[in-house]
């Protein structure tokens, strides 16, 4: 198991009232990461008016020695990391997803990488998100 500690956790977090993040914009402002590499410890997301039949998706913007992956057509370095299907229409719409201890090693990222959800506002609902995020202990 890999060692996290308390106290080197940061919380990142972003609201708006349209769309949520596009991982091939590189001026997009909802983007989450961390300069050194790091952990996804937690992904919360809460939706006014529930969020139609619309999916939320947490894309990784992919970084390689050589910098950014071009943004392609295809989408072909756009990384699903997590999805949400949809999360109802009606009401407040929550989004809660813990990553299992056992399971951190498969949410690794290198420092630079930036972790983007992406969704499509079907209307003008107002939404907030929250990543818990925190450093590889050497």
């Amino acid at each position: 198991m890999l060692r996290i500690d308390p106290t080197t956790v940061v919380k990142q977090r972003a609201t708006g009232a349209g769309n949520m993040g596009d991982v091939q914009s590189d001026t997009d402002p909802v983007r989450f990461g961390l300069l050194e590499d790091y952990y996804l410890l937690w992904i919360r997301a809460k939706f006014s008016g529930g969020t139609g039949s619309a999916t939320m998706q947490v894309k990784l913007r992919h970084k390689d020695r050589r910098g950014w992956i071009a943004a392609t057509t295809d989408g072909r370095f756009d990384f699903v990391e997590l999805e949400a299907l949809t999360l109802g229409t009606g009401g407040t719409a929550n989004f809660n997803s813990l990553v299992p201890a056992d399971e951190h090693h498969r949410y690794i990222y290198d420092g630079g990488e930036l972790l983007v959800p992406e969704w499509t506002n079907p209307n003008t609902q107002v939404w907030g998100i929250e990543l818990g995020l925190a450093p590889v202990q050497p």
